[in-house]
């Protein structure tokens, strides 16, 4: 509160008080030359908030050059936008092409899996054929199994330490995609120094059975994006699954 001199309502001198105004109730909007001043000491301003850029009115050009010219501006920002876009799309179109791709080379190695006339020709066409359809350089077949334990076939199965494929592949997922990677060699044998990226696909065969994991190798280091559609491979997995419980005459 604030007083000024003054005669009272009985003819007595003093002071009277009165309330103080408040500053923000009178605040008022900032003019159009404080804007400009403001803009002028900030110049950056639209590049710290470019989302003003569509709300604003662009002045129209001048013939003696005296106006600035926004437009220029918001078109940079369009194109930019436009190539975002462009990419976006580009990059959505080789996606699904080589997702299309590695359908048919998967459906080709299936029938070459299904094809086998022996259990040791099953695991050939595994590490072999189906290398050769997916135009991929190592595939190994890992089967976990407690020390002391004997391969049942020939030639392509590899044998890991019990709970070793949970290490490759996360214990709550159906396989793994690794880019820019030293392979192991307990999982690729000599073929490991060639690996640069895998897949790999864990595989249950049977509860009568031990755990089992497929490796697709490729010397390419980004042969396996993240964001490659998992289904396919998945499937081929399945595959394998099946036709492995009918050569073993095995349960699911």
């Amino acid at each position: 509160m604030v007083g000024d001199g003054a005669y009272t309502d009985n003819g007595e001198y003093g002071i009277v008080s009165r309330p103080k105004p408040i500053a923000t109730e009178l605040r008022r909007p900032p003019t159009g030359d404080q804007v400009a001043d403001f803009l002028r000491r900030n110049p950056d301003f639209l590049q710290r908030h470019p989302d003003l850029v569509e709300v604003l009115q662009p002045p129209t050009r001048s013939p003696d050059g005296n106006v600035v010219d926004m437009q220029h501006f918001m078109i940079e920002r369009l194109q930019t936008r436009l190539n975002d876009l462009e990419q976006d799309h580009r990059d959505l179109v080789q996606t699904t092409r080589n997702n299309i791709q590695t359908q048919g080379q998967i459906h080709a190695a299936v029938l070459d899996i299904l094809d086998a006339r022996t259990f040791e020709h099953f695991v050939q066409a595994i590490t072999s054929e189906v290398a050769m359809h997916m135009r991929l350089d190592v595939i190994a077949l890992c089967i976990e199994r407690e020390k002391g334990d004997r391969p049942t076939t020939r030639t392509g199965i590899r044998f890991l330490h019990p709970g070793e494929i949970d290490t490759y592949i996360n214990p709550d997922e159906p396989a793994a995609l690794r880019n820019d990677i030293r392979a192991e060699r307990r999982v690729y044998g000599p073929g490991a120094a060639l690996v640069r990226s895998d897949a790999l696909l864990r595989l249950s065969i049977s509860e009568e059975s031990p755990r089992g994991m497929l490796a697709l190798g490729s010397r390419e280091p980004d042969n396996f994006p993240d964001d490659q559609n998992l289904d396919m491979l998945v499937f081929l997995g399945n595959v394998i699954e099946s036709t492995a419980r009918a050569w073993l005459d095995l349960p699911r």
